[in-house]
């Protein structure tokens, strides 16, 4: 666990060294988006909502969501997670790429998990669509969203 904390903080420097060395400017954003895994589409997709700020090479954000979209069992605490997120992005004209680094946990449980992967992006002005590929608690998702910024 200490090994998770520590590449964190060293990950969020990084990223903060960089972004200072970068445009100022702070725009805050808003995405939704739907995690689909490998198994039945109830059971092992996830629904989020994300809210964070981006300067010219970074973003950071604070993500929650919903686990197992099977909605015919308790809706209990433990199936909403929360998440914060650092994503450095390399722009290509309207198009981004990202990488995604986070660290989270399930709301009333001890479990808690790293994501890691890539993704691209498309915004060609203040609302955009992105997909990502990411390792999540240990099982790898495809992602799609859409997220808006209000610059």
């Amino acid at each position: 666990m200490k090994k998770v904390i520590f590449t964190l903080i060293a990950c969020f420097t990084l990223s903060v060294s960089i972004a200072q060395e970068n445009e100022k400017t702070v725009i805050p954003y808003v995405s939704a988006g739907l995690s689909l895994g490998n198994g039945s589409f109830a059971q092992s997709s996830y629904a989020s909502i994300e809210g964070g700020i981006s300067m010219k090479n970074i973003g950071f954000g604070f993500c929650a969501g919903r686990s197992y979209l099977d909605f015919s069992t308790a809706d209990i605490a433990s199936n909403y997670f929360w998440e914060i997120k650092t994503s450095p992005t390399i722009p290509i004209k309207s198009f981004s790429i990202y990488g995604v680094l986070g660290y989270g946990g399930y709301f009333t449980t001890s479990n808690m998990f790293v994501e890691y992967g890539a993704g691209m992006s498309y915004m060609p002005k203040n609302f955009g669509y992105f997909a990502q590929w990411s390792n999540w608690d240990k099982l790898p998702y495809v992602s799609v969203g859409l997220s808006y910024c209000f610059n």
